[in-house]
């Protein structure tokens, strides 16, 4: 896993809702010129932590599918 991972265009996936949010962590981020920022830490890399967790998620479900 990379620890300073950044949304992007590849990246980022719209959501229900007209939002968008990012593949690694699961956050919602805004567009910003050509990049993108997390609308809760304001921050353009994913926090480490939310992204341990939402890989965690994921991994959860798929094993239960």
């Amino acid at each position: 896993m990379t620890v300073n991972t950044y949304p992007s265009f590849e990246t980022v996936r719209s959501v229900p809702g007209g939002g968008t949010e990012c593949q690694y962590c699961g956050q919602v981020v805004i567009p910003e010129g050509f990049a993108y920022h997390h609308l809760i830490s304001g921050q353009r890399r994913c926090d480490p932590v939310a992204r341990n967790a939402h890989e965690r998620y994921l991994s959860d479900n798929a094993l239960r599918s």
